[in-house]
């Protein structure tokens, strides 16, 4: 089953909705010839059996609406991580702003660099690249932070290393809550039971 999580990643969701449709339209054609086979003289509107379907359906909506309260989350997660972000790399600019001379320059470029790196990143084909190359300019920040804190007071100094790390912290929950996805156990036991 981890094989159709993967599909379901990587398909389009037009390819998805209609495979579904169809094996959905397929086990109800297959268990209703069935039941044919089985009780050839029982009748399609039983009351007792619409109960059943009443509650398995009733179920089902219930387990669709979990589905997507817990998608809805994640974006909603995925969305704030992206605020803290840019809200962490602007104060790591303001902050850097105290910094004088070229010292100050260099770490508020180094900054800007590393900010374009990240604003590419939702539209990336190649996210690893992305994020190989935000590792690196994470690293050309702190080594302009480190340059910059023998000729800085010790409170701007401290005050520089927190936005700095408030910043990669944010980067690092910014990944994690992309790479965060409903669990295929869970698309494949909704899947399963529609079915």
């Amino acid at each position: 089953m981890a094989s159709l999580d993967q599909f379901l990643v990587s398909a389009s969701l037009w390819l998805v909705g209609m495979l579904f449709l169809a094996v959905l339209v397929a086990s109800c054609m297959a268990g209703r010839a069935l039941r044919f086979r089985l009780e050839p003289d029982a009748d399609i509107a039983d009351q007792q059996n619409g109960y059943l379907l009443s509650a398995a359906l009733g179920l089902l909506g219930l387990l669709i609406a979990f589905t997507f309260s817990l998608a809805v989350g994640r974006y909603d997660d995925r969305r704030e991580a992206v605020i803290r972000e840019g809200n962490a790399l602007s104060t790591l600019w303001l902050r850097a702003g105290l910094v004088e001379g070229p010292a100050g320059q260099g770490l508020q470029e180094a900054i800007r660099s590393f900010a374009t790196i990240r604003v590419t990143l939702p539209d990336a084909a190649d996210r690893p690249a992305i994020e190989a190359r935000s590792a690196a300019a994470q690293g050309r920040i702190w080594d302009r932070v480190r340059a910059a804190l023998p000729g800085m007071a010790p409170p701007l100094g401290a005050s520089l290393v927190s936005a700095a790390n408030e910043a990669f912290d944010a980067a690092s929950a910014r990944k994690a809550e992309r790479e965060a996805r409903i669990p295929g156990r869970v698309l494949d036991v909704v899947s399963l039971y529609a079915a």
